[in-house]
């Protein structure tokens, strides 16, 4: 697989296709992944890691496991998970996919910025003062901003994109601590694994 690929620490498209050679040329089972069959060839004798969710809260478990409906991606790129306008709602963000549009994803912008300031300042760099500008500004505003800095195919320029999937801090267990209430979040466990847990979590 070295052979192949670079090093860049992302599960992406090149290593998924480097799985599926190594697993053809040792005879395993081809779908792309390196699941436990495939991780004893490649390593022999080194156990198989656990996979680093299973260290975090059932709470955060849980809102991965929406995250993962709502955005279409696994942990932890389901805590990043950004949308345009194709909706008509401007922006959407995160784990459950708040937006400007509905006027959920302002709230939880500000408490992190309340919360964490510096983070974000670094994050959002010389955009910070035009993100605090558009919090500041009417709904309409904000969702014909959020217009102004994307493609006609609904996907955000740079900075901006790179702003809100910034992967050391945005997709991390900040956002999902300052997301939603202790309240929801056990209304979300006690959901989980039911018909009701996917409809409770989009409503929350």
């Amino acid at each position: 697989m070295r052979d192949f690929i670079s090093v860049d620490g992302i599960f992406g498209g090149g290593t998924e296709a480097a799985a599926r050679l190594f697993q053809r040329a040792k005879r395993l089972a081809i779908d792309g992944q390196v699941g436990p069959h495939t991780w004893d060839v490649l390593f022999p004798g080194v156990p198989t890691p656990a996979p680093i969710i299973l260290s975090e809260s059932v709470q955060f478990r849980c809102m991965a496991l929406t995250g993962s409906f709502e955005t279409d991606h696994s942990f932890p790129d389901c805590f990043a998970g950004l949308s345009g306008d194709f909706d008509g709602q401007g922006i959407s963000f995160g784990v459950l996919q708040w937006n400007l549009g509905q006027g959920s994803l302002q709230p939880l912008l500000r408490k992190i910025i309340k919360a964490e300031p510096e983070m974000v300042e670094s994050i959002f760099a010389q955009n910070y003062e035009e993100l605090n500008s558009v919090l500041a500004a009417s709904k309409s505003e904000q969702v014909n901003w959020a217009r102004s800095i994307q493609n006609l195919k609904h996907i955000l320029n740079e900075p901006w994109k790179g702003h809100f999937k910034t992967r050391e801090d945005i997709h991390s267990a900040r956002i999902f601590k300052w997301s939603l209430p202790p309240a929801c979040l056990t209304v979300l466990v006690r959901c989980a694994g039911t018909s009701d847990y996917f409809q409770v979590a989009r409503q929350l």
